[in-house]
């Protein structure tokens, strides 16, 4: 019986060391995707971000 309890004791501690390294490593990768990306880029409008993305001349339709 102890050992039993033992064994699920190990069990739980592993599947909690998964879930833990599983979450730090996506809060990593997730900060170094937009490490690359400048506060002002970060601050632009929708408008802006059209107009970057289709130049004045080309008719964009929503």
């Amino acid at each position: 019986m102890a050992k039993e309890k033992k064994e699920k004791d190990n069990f739980f501690k592993i599947v909690g060391a998964i879930a833990v390294i599983t979450i730090t490593l996506v809060v990593i990768l997730k900060q170094r995707e937009v490490e690359h990306l400048t506060p002002q880029s970060a601050g632009q409008s929708q408008e802006q971000v059209l107009e970057r993305n289709h130049p004045p001349g080309n008719t964009f339709t929503e």
